[in-house]
């Protein structure tokens, strides 16, 4: 049902009476019939819910209008039903969560006691793999066969395990073989080493547990054949094609060519020999060594047949040395940028210098001026010496 509707005045009858001379009659019905209407509604609303007795009507209250605690009261199954499925579920619920909590703990336990063995694991592996490996300072020569050294104790060695013990300084330097025997309580250990690498006399070794040696392999394809016998003089090896190697006799030097045999070499042709004419193709020439400029002038001829020297000062030349007898020599004298330079000749012993009786050449003393005088090697009555063959003046 509807609520009656409210009752709003439209007119006010005491201020009309002040403005009005008469009380309009139709003000007056538009009123009361405002009033019959919410008056009317509200005796129809109430008929609804109220008896003639003054009692509650039947059916005007239904079961959700009451609250749960009345519901209960007058033993409503829905609501009973519904407070019980709640009370049932809140008892899981809680039995659910000591359940859980329990398991908790269970868990925790177990993860506890897990890293327990866990770190117990992991402390006997490191000692399984610590007791491995080791070290040694007995003084040992690298060979083959059975060697003994002094270790650590309490490692897990045994007589059958492969090891390979190394110089701590240079691993190149190794042995590799099988443990005869060990003590555990000594580090007495001896290895028979059957393969090594490197050599000397070592005294800190690493020693670590390795594999066995490995199969020979395969033998690898034979080499060509030597030459037979003791060779004799001047049997060297040769082609006869350019794969095929054999021993032939073959006199002086070879000549390689390419691809097919070599054959002799020819003197004055192929090779420059004493007392055989060689023509040359190409400009042959010596290199014109510098001589260093001090008091006492140093010629080593061996590497300076032809020479040169630039005049600081008054100067001294020394006796040559490595002088060759019959090789000719040249010397360029060079006036710095002073001039008036002088040379004074060493003319006594091996390698000294020979002017004859014309005596030592006067040096253009103009400044950067060059002269150049040649020599010729010659032993006269058992002394060498650089014996003066000419001298050109004047170079500039």
């Amino acid at each position: 049902m509807s609520q009656p509707p409210p009752y709003a005045p439209s007119h006010y009858f005491v201020s009309n009476a002040a403005t009005l001379a008469n009380f309009p009659g139709q003000a007056l019905d538009i009123e009361f019939n405002g009033i019959k209407t919410t008056t009317d509604a509200i005796e129809a609303n109430l008929k609804l819910i109220q008896r003639d007795d003054g009692a509650l009507a039947n059916q005007s209250v239904s079961a959700d209008q009451l609250t749960d605690d009345l519901r209960l009261l007058v033993g409503d199954l829905t609501i009973t039903s519904q407070v019980n499925a709640s009370r049932d579920a809140a008892v899981a619920s809680a039995a659910a969560a000591a359940s859980s909590q329990t398991a908790a703990a269970g868990s925790a336990t177990s993860a506890s006691t897990s890293a327990t063995n866990a770190a117990a694991s992991a402390t006997a592996a490191q000692g399984f793999v610590a007791g491995l490996a080791g070290s040694s300072v007995s003084s040992v020569a690298i060979a083959t066969g059975s060697k003994s050294f002094t270790a650590q104790t309490g490692k897990q060695w045994a007589a059958g395990q492969f090891v390979t013990l190394s110089s701590n300084a240079n691993s190149a330097n190794y042995m590799h073989g099988s443990i005869t025997s060990y003590n555990s309580g000594t580090g007495a250990l001896v290895v028979n080493v059957l393969d090594i690498g490197g050599s000397g006399t070592f005294a800190d070794w690493n020693i670590a547990i390795s594999g066995s040696q490995g199969p020979i392999g395969q033998t690898g394809p034979s080499g060509a054949v030597g030459v037979s016998g003791t060779p004799s003089a001047g049997q060297i090896p040769s082609w006869t094609s350019a794969t095929t190697l054999k021993g032939t006799t073959i006199n002086g030097l070879v000549k390689g060519n390419g691809a097919s045999d070599p054959t002799a070499a020819a003197a004055g042709a192929d090779y420059v020999a004493p007392g055989t004419a060689t023509a040359f193709t190409k400009q042959q020439s010596f290199t014109l060594a510098t001589i260093t400029d001090q008091a006492t002038l140093s010629w080593d001829v061996s590497g300076a047949q032809k020479a040169k020297v630039t005049l600081g000062g008054n100067r001294t030349m020394g006796a040559v040395t490595n002088a060759v007898e019959g090789t000719t020599y040249s010397l360029w004298v060079i006036q710095d940028g002073t001039g008036s330079r002088t040379i004074s000749w060493t003319t006594t012993g091996a390698g000294s210098f020979d002017f004859g009786a014309g005596g030592a050449p006067t040096l253009t003393t103009t400044l950067n001026k060059a002269d150049l005088l040649t020599f010729e090697a010659i032993a006269i009555g058992g002394t060498l010496k650089l014996r003066f063959s000419g001298i050109m003046r004047g170079f500039s």
